[in-house]
């Protein structure tokens, strides 16, 4: 999608999406097979190789603070972000999925607290988000059991917690009995 892999805050603290990797390093003497500790003073060069083992293909939400220099994450090792974007007042909004749990969620960090907020309320998951310039989220959410709930989601972030409304967009579709 159009998502900025790299994210800034009014702060200049950054947001990035990260995995956790290990790193074999291993390698080979030029001149014979000896191990790295003697292969200098016996006239080699040793010639470093490495790869990368043990990938973890879940990406965690990371911030970095420009003022103190500390990195820290978002989201927790069980928690796979897809997308994710910065307001302007450090607070992030992400769509996920838990290990485990294939229902997309739309969730906001808050910048002033550790307060993780779930936006989503139904069964089905996040069609889409967007922010505004004026740190307003809007998202769309799926409901296929005709019970009402789909429509545009406008949840705006204060310095009190949330404001969520819905714009109602049921004269535009209706399922009745599972037929459109």
């Amino acid at each position: 999608g159009n998502q900025k892999p790299i994210q800034f805050d009014d702060n200049g603290d950054v947001y990035f999406l990260a995995t956790d990797f290990t790193r074999n390093d291993y390698g080979y003497c030029s001149n014979s097979a000896e191990p790295k500790e003697t292969c200098e003073t016996n006239g080699g060069v040793w010639k470093p190789n490495y790869s990368i083992v043990n990938l973890n293909w879940d990406p965690r939400l990371y911030k970095y603070k420009s003022e103190t220099s500390k990195l820290e994450a978002i989201t927790q090792d069980n928690v796979n972000v897809e997308f994710f974007a910065t307001l302007s007042t450090g607070d992030v909004v992400y769509r996920s999925t838990t290990t485990g749990v294939w229902l997309k969620k739309l969730m906001m960090k808050k910048a002033d607290s550790s307060r993780v907020i779930n936006l989503t309320n139904g069964t089905w998951g996040v069609d889409f988000f967007t922010i505004d310039t004026k740190n307003t989220v809007l998202f769309g959410q799926n409901d296929w059991s005709g019970s009402g709930e789909d429509g545009i989601r406008i949840v705006k972030s204060g310095s009190k917690g949330i404001k969520k409304t819905t714009l109602n967009t049921s004269k535009f579709g209706q399922n009745k009995n599972n037929t459109w």
